[in-house]
């Protein structure tokens, strides 16, 4: 079960603590510093999560997130969206932290929905959950410090639809001052302060919320670079993801005028031809690099007539709406007169 050939656990192994025995049921994965083992508590018949220290010099790193974790639970952390830790205990030299059992992480849940993306129905709940999480975290005086979808964890997806719980203190941290110039956050969700390796607070946590909202919606992350360097020099990433949002809320107007439920305040055909998100206008100036709005005019231009250059179907359609036009003050239109030739014809 153990994936450290040194340390092995398993399956139906029985592992003593200070309060009860944890039978070893099946291996979770790895967390920032230690593996993660499905157990049940015999005495209670609980199923928990015992993360286990698989490395010494990680000891301390794990005491210390037993310290934050421990002092947001004496303020009720668990109301807040926050994983609950039962108790700590050495294990053949290991450090061992018992956890609530949650379900999946974030990650694998947008990967086997459709399209690997959520609909904004389910982000919401999400973000509002991890707002207050992040919001108790401020108030505590923590900044958790590696926000991804990984590190979210599902309550249980079945029973418990979009329940959600912030997991991994790993690297969390409540003086900033003393971590300036560390490396903190995954790469991907690695806020511009820390970049910069400016003074930041649990502001850089809101980075990386805003980074996973919008993974979950376009089901790809934001901000997918190879290394830090990649991810300070290319503009056109933030760029193109304002191009983006500034385009959805030009299709969020238009969607809003074309269904009016009254008929009279309803956009008409014409002007939505005229409407930002037609004709780009809201895009044109303001993203020069962004090879998103490149790539929406490359696709827009399906909707040019190029036979019209040479005299063909567009012109002859351009020439018969102002026929129709001009026509259009006499008693009877030519679809009307052309009917009245037939009826004759037929008569006859």
């Amino acid at each position: 079960m153990s994936q450290n050939s040194e340390f092995n656990i398993s399956e139906g192994d029985l592992i003593p603590s200070p309060t009860t025995y944890y039978l070893a049921q099946k291996y979770l994965g790895n967390g920032s510093y230690g593996m993660v083992i499905q157990c049940r508590n015999v005495t209670t018949g609980e199923t928990v999560a015992l993360k286990i220290i698989q490395s010494l010099e990680n000891i301390d790193c794990a005491q210390e997130e037993e310290v934050i974790l421990q002092n947001m639970k004496k303020l009720h952390s668990d109301r807040f969206n926050i994983v609950n830790l039962h108790e700590s205990f050495f294990y053949k030299e290991h450090y061992c932290l018992v956890f609530e059992l949650l379900d999946m992480d974030l990650q694998k849940f947008r990967q086997i929905s459709p399209g690997q993306h959520l609909q904004l129905k389910q982000i919401r709940p999400i973000l509002q959950q991890l707002a207050t999480a992040l919001d108790f975290m401020n108030s505590a005086g923590i900044i958790h410090a590696d926000l991804k979808p990984d590190n979210i964890m599902l309550v249980d997806h079945v029973r418990q639809p979009l329940k959600v719980k912030v997991i991994d203190f790993g690297i969390s941290c409540d003086d900033p001052e003393e971590m300036i110039g560390e490396t903190l956050q995954t790469l991907w969700y690695r806020s511009p302060e820390i970049l910069c390796e400016d003074r930041f607070s649990g502001n850089i946590d809101v980075w990386s919320l805003g980074c996973i909202a919008a993974e979950l919606s376009m089901g790809t992350p934001l901000f997918p670079a190879k290394d830090e360097k990649d991810l300070g020099n290319h503009p056109v990433w933030t760029e193109d993801a304002q191009a983006q949002y500034c385009d959805l809320q030009g299709f969020m107007d238009l969607m809003k005028q074309m269904l009016m439920m009254s008929q009279y305040d309803r956009i008409t055909p014409n002007r939505i031809l005229q409407h930002p998100f037609i004709t780009m206008s809201h895009l044109q100036g303001s993203f020069k690099n962004s090879l998103y709005l490149k790539s929406c005019e490359d696709l827009m231009d399906i909707c040019q007539d190029q036979s019209s250059e040479d005299g063909g179907p567009g012109e002859q359609v351009i020439l018969q709406m102002s026929l129709n036009r001009e026509s259009s003050s006499s008693t009877a239109s030519p679809a009307k007169e052309a009917s009245k030739v037939n009826v004759k014809s037929g008569n006859r």
